[in-house]
């Protein structure tokens, strides 16, 4: 029986077809399983470089849908970094921020999907406690 995750994360796009061909070719993901019942891709199950899993769906009322709120960001693990983000830009992605050590023990980078969503991608350097880099541990 397939694995499922707690938390799983469906994004929507207009054109999912072109979408999951982008995110694959951008950032390394693979087609887990492709949904087009009249030939036409309505949604996919995308695995990521790491594992971990994002769904992405149609939008009901195609390009006159509203727009996805812009204030969230995706993150998703990867091996390299540095390795994903040449990657990426080769591609086509819009880098926001270069590869970078983070305090919290990540090494990552943001970029922008064609639709312009925000991802992050991570790579853990070391592990560390929240107490490490300025924060608290829950109670």
């Amino acid at each position: 029986m397939a694995e499922h995750a707690p938390v799983a994360v469906q994004l929507f796009y207009a054109d999912v077809a072109g979408t999951v061909a982008w995110l694959c070719r951008a950032f390394a993901f693979e087609e887990d399983w492709l949904l087009a019942p009249q030939g036409e891709l309505v949604m996919a199950r995308l695995r990521t470089p790491s594992g971990g899993g994002v769904m992405i769906s149609g939008l009901a009322g195609g390009d006159a849908a509203p727009r996805p709120n812009p204030y969230y960001s995706v993150t998703v693990m990867v091996p390299d970094v540095d390795t994903h983000a040449e990657r990426a830009r080769a591609a086509g992605a819009h880098l926001l921020t270069e590869p970078a050590d983070q305090p919290w023990g990540y090494r990552d980078y943001e970029a922008l999907d064609l639709d312009g969503r925000q991802w992050n991608f991570s790579q853990v350097l070391h592990e560390v406690t929240p107490e490490d880099w300025g924060a608290t541990s829950g109670s």
